[in-house]
């Protein structure tokens, strides 16, 4: 069976080595981008699930996302943030986000929602 590519666009090389480490673990491959405009880039991957940073210098979440979704209007995107704001959660929602989640609570929830997301 193949496995599923998982790519992460996030601007914190910190957090992308800790995620990297994780989702290979789990049994993903892993891919990365530190910039928005490389991440839309990395779509020429084929990667089954997208992890999206909202706060990122230059292209924000949102702006990437509204890119992805030029691109591919179907791929699962998860949209992590450490700020709430409900405001940007409505914009992210109506851009077809799957998920959004807060950074805090990532560990425990990430590899049930990629699970469920990636139908396995």
């Amino acid at each position: 069976m193949k496995k599923k590519k998982i790519l992460l666009i996030d601007d914190q090389e910190d957090f992308i080595m800790l995620m990297k480490e994780r989702i290979e673990y789990w049994g993903y491959k892993f891919c990365s981008a530190n910039s928005g405009a490389l991440g839309i880039k990395a779509l020429a991957l084929k990667p089954d699930l997208v992890i999206l940073d909202l706060i990122m210098p230059v292209m924000d979440g949102l702006t990437t996302l509204k890119k992805i979704r030029e691109i591919d209007k179907d791929i699962p995107v998860f949209m992590l943030t450490s700020h709430e704001d409900f405001d940007v959660v409505k914009e992210a929602e109506k851009l077809g986000v799957t998920v959004f989640i807060f950074k805090l609570t990532i560990e425990p929830n990430l590899r049930t929602l990629l699970a469920g997301a990636l139908k396995e």
